[in-house]
């Protein structure tokens, strides 16, 4: 029912499941609906569907029916609605609740991440520091346990290995080892060494000048040069001519000449064994002279310094011992070994650039001295050859303890991020805690009960009473109390004010109940800021007529202020509710819903069911039909014509009893109604006897033509044409109206 799908849309105490058509034979469809209503000046559309989310402006408007009137009479109902102001702990416990809800989805996605930590040695600082996280674990001491200093990882390999001897099946074998490594590694420490001072940055700089200093002594020489005579042989005076110059001199002295040449005084020249001439005699002094130059002496010097400088860098070449001692090293020390061929590399390339150019900056630098760090394993070879000799063991306790206390830190220190994830996540765990803490309803909850308690429950105790006097319920004696509260919301219930502790709902009659929930109902919607449409569906049901007549009251009086719509079957109660509101000048409007077929149901229309019509309501519907019957007789469809007038007729004499009741007795009986309404007795007295006749004469022509009065044989008079009709229903119109306003008249 239409009942069913505003409850789904609305707010209700008790919603029901909208389901399609069940009976049809087949599946049926996902019910749905489209909702249009006004909001304001706005006409808005809502598309409805059950498991769609409501609509704000709906979700305001609140439904009452047979369903909902039990929660009201329950033993603890919540306060729905509140003052502007106070609504705020409805929403914020709301937003807590969802917060929380939140909080702790993600608290359990990230409580249950895996952690992969490898297994560290029990007993160590490192492994207590795991097994203790918490999210106040100072992250700086772990980064500062995990980090081992160069000092500490040499002290991990040093122990390693003399684990590694201690395991050693003959240590005086392994003594023996470790003292050749000892020799190897030193005979490498001393060619580094030399190596080092002849790459010194003074050697080189030695070198630098040594070799400028010959280019200068050679420039001089070759000017000295440029001065001999001219017409000698080219290269005269060059390495090549000044072997041969010596070569003489040792010639000379070989042969025991006297004098020894180059001396000018000589018989007789060593190469052509011919007499020095005056021309050549002359020139001999001159290359003597040459020859025997302090330049060319300086030059000597300069020279032989020069080649024994650069004699000594040559140690630099590439030896086999030093490539099989790197080899040696890198397993075990990776980085002193690299940087040992580094030195060696960077010394053949400074090796290369002297070759190229004695007199340049050499470019190329040698890495820092690893000769520090080859002593130090020198000394650990030596001193662990000698305790193997000694003792045959090296690895004490202590020195075990120790070495399981830097592997711990080491472990630690490869699986950093891991711990700190850990810490991090402790510390977000910790963080959702108190999140998930401080988003507790219970202090909202306190602040709200203490508020309402003030403010709304005195309220809704004066309104409920109000209520409960406006419908005249007052032969019990019942209150609203306030019964607690949860997430926010302030609970409260029915009670005997003269009866504690005993439920109302085991003492009311269900016509008690029904009236009792429904002044709940109003006194709960009395907190509400807004005054949105109420929705009642037959909230008179299984109630006798007083209790109709004082809930019509009420309802009309309600109407007053803001949109009541009633669902109802008891067209008593409709009739009640249209002439209260008529009586108080409450706008009224209706919709008649009825079934067509076994496929068309809830069918609206704007007339009310022909029962529940006033008179001008039946002229109107007289009306219409009547101009259907016309259609027919125009057609010439004389029967269809005939069967639509005789059931007009028969509705045109009800519209006259209907006016006997409503017009010419001015309502002081009406048909199912129980009271009689003496104080409109006054205006009976100016009924005149044409009053009654035309009453007469409308129901006999009625009585005559409708449908179920059978005419005699000899009764030959036609049936009447739609004109004919038509006046009767205008003379009923007429008798109305004039009475109408002939007592309008007196009243003035």
């Amino acid at each position: 029912g239409y009942t069913r799908v505003l409850k789904s849309a609305c707010r209700t105490r008790a919603s029901e499941q909208v389901l399609g058509n069940v009976v049809s034979g087949s599946a049926p469809l996902k019910a749905k609906a489209t909702i249009q209503f006004h909001q304001g000046t706005d006409i808005r559309t809502f598309p409805w569907e059950p498991d769609a989310p409501r609509d704000a402006a709906l979700a305001a408007v609140s439904v009452f029916d047979s369903l909902s009137a039990p929660v009201y009479l329950g033993d603890k109902t919540d306060v729905a609605f509140r003052p502007l102001g106070l609504d705020v702990f409805d929403r914020l416990s709301s937003v807590c609740t969802s917060v929380r809800t939140a909080l702790e989805s993600e608290q359990r996605q990230l409580a249950g991440q895996p952690s992969s930590v490898i297994a560290l040695p029990e007993g160590t600082v490192a492994r207590r520091l795991v097994d203790g996280l918490t999210s106040l674990t100072n992250v700086e001491q772990v980064r500062a346990l995990a980090k081992l200093t160069e000092v500490e990882k040499d002290r991990i390999k040093d122990l390693r290995d003399l684990a590694l001897d201690s395991r050693a099946s003959d240590p005086k074998q392994r003594a023996r080892e470790l003292t050749q490594r000892a020799s190897r590694l030193a005979n490498a420490a001393d060619h580094f060494r030399a190596l080092y001072r002849a790459f010194s940055k003074d050697s080189l700089e030695t070198i630098r000048r040594l070799g400028e200093a010959v280019d200068t002594a050679r420039n001089g020489l070759s000017a000295l040069h440029a001065s001999l005579d001219e017409g000698l042989l080219p290269a005269t005076g060059g390495a090549t001519w000044q072997a041969l110059w010596n070569a003489a001199i040792a010639f000379s002295h070989a042969g025991h000449q006297t004098p020894p040449f180059p001396d000018p005084s000589a018989a007789r020249c060593p190469l052509c064994q011919d007499q020095f001439s005056g021309a050549a005699r002359s020139r001999i002094e001159h290359l003597a002279e040459y020859v025997d130059s302090a330049m060319r002496t300086r030059l000597t010097s300069l020279e032989a310094d020069l080649a024994a400088a650069l004699a000594e860098v040559r140690i630099a070449v590439e030896r086999a011992d030093i490539t099989l001692v790197i080899d040696e090293l890198m397993p075990d020390e990776p980085d002193l070994a690299q940087t040992l061929s580094a030195t060696v590399s960077a010394a053949l390339q400074v090796q290369l650039e002297l070759s190229l150019s004695v007199v340049n900056a050499v470019q190329t630098q040698l890495p820092p001295s690893p000769i520090v760090d080859l002593e130090r394993l020198i000394n650990i070879s030596r001193e662990r050859a000698r305790l193997l000799l000694t003792q045959g063991t090296v690895m004490t306790v202590a020195l075990t303890a120790e070495l399981k206390e830097l592997e711990a830190r080491e472990s630690l220190g490869s699986q950093l991020a891991v711990v700190l994830d850990i810490i991090e996540r402790k510390k977000r765990l910790a963080v959702y805690a108190q999140c998930i803490s401080e988003a507790s309803t219970t202090p909202i909850t306190r602040k709200s009960t203490s508020l309402t308690k003030r403010i709304v429950t005195e309220k809704l105790r004066q309104v409920f009473q109000d209520e409960l006097t406006r419908l005249r319920f007052t032969h019990l004696s019942v209150e609203i109390r306030a019964a607690g509260g949860a997430k926010g919301a302030l609970f409260h219930e029915l009670v005997f004010s003269n009866a504690p502790g005993v439920s109302v709902t085991t003492v009311l009659s269900e016509g008690e109940s029904r009236t009792l929930a429904l002044a709940a109902f109003l006194t709960e919607l009395s907190t509400s800021s807004t005054k949105s449409t109420i929705i009642f569906d037959d909230p008179v049901s299984s109630l006798d007529h007083i209790w109709r007549a004082r809930i019509a009251s009420r309802l009309v009086e309600e109407a007053k202020s803001r949109q009541i719509i009633v669902f109802t079957h008891d067209l008593l109660f409709l009739r009640r509710l249209i002439d209260d509101a008529e009586a108080n000048q409450v706008d009224c409007q209706h919709q008649h819903l009825r079934r067509i077929d076994d496929h068309s149901a809830g069918v609206c229309s704007a007339d009310l069911p022909w029962v529940a019509m006033n008179l001008k309501q039946r002229v109107g519907w007289l009306r219409n039909h009547w101009q259907s019957a016309d259609s027919l007789f125009r057609k010439s469809a004389i029967d269809d014509y005939e069967r639509e007038a005789r059931y007009i007729l028969g509705r045109l004499r009800e519209a006259w009893e209907q006016g006997v009741s409503e017009v010419l007795l001015n309502g002081v009986v009406e048909r199912f109604r129980q009271s009689i309404e003496t104080r409109r007795v006054s205006e009976l007295y100016d009924i005149t006897e044409s009053d009654c006749l035309l009453v007469d004469t409308g129901m006999s022509f009625c009585s005559r033509w409708m449908a179920g009065h059978d005419a005699a044989i000899a009764d030959a008079e036609p049936f009447p044409p739609p004109n004919d009709i038509r006046l009767r229903i205008d003379e009923l119109d007429h008798w109305a109206d004039a009475i109408r306003k002939r007592r309008q008249k007196t009243k003035k």
